[in-house]
């Protein structure tokens, strides 16, 4: 009886592991992932539905990010978040590990306290949902 019980099991994780597709989680194999793309220097993840995946290197930190846009998604427990100039940026980095919801001109002003181009902003005209992780010390 638990031999039988073995083989369905084996059998049963087998056919998970053909039926699961595989992706590149991190920048591991990242190559390999025709989704990746290195705009910035560091690995980014853009999916068929609009969500983006950034893996970012900070030093001995890695800061790993999701992006929505708040046109495809809605996240109702999302913080939103008003950045007027990099004093606000402390509102951001409060946040980790919790979606937050930035209008266009918000999240174009954070772009800009971070020192990337707010001409990024100009798809989201209804907004975008961000949350990041700080990976390691």
């Amino acid at each position: 009886m638990s031999r039988k019980v073995i083989v369905i099991f084996v059998a049963l994780t087998a056919m998970a592991m053909f039926a699961t597709p595989v992706f590149a989680i991190g920048p591991q194999n990242a190559v390999k992932n025709p989704n990746v793309a290195y705009p910035m220097g560091y690995a980014m993840l853009f999916l068929p539905n609009g969500q983006v995946t950034e893996f970012m290197p900070k030093g001995d930190i890695f800061v790993f990010a999701q992006h929505k846009p708040g046109d495809a998604f809605k996240i109702r427990n999302a913080i939103e978040v008003i950045i007027n100039g990099p004093q606000d940026l402390g509102l951001f980095f409060a946040n980790e590990n919790k979606w937050m919801y930035f209008t266009q001109s918000s999240y174009a002003n954070f772009l800009q306290s971070v020192g990337v181009n707010p001409i990024v902003a100009a798809p989201y005209t209804e907004g975008i949902y961000i949350r990041f992780v700080k990976i390691g010390k």
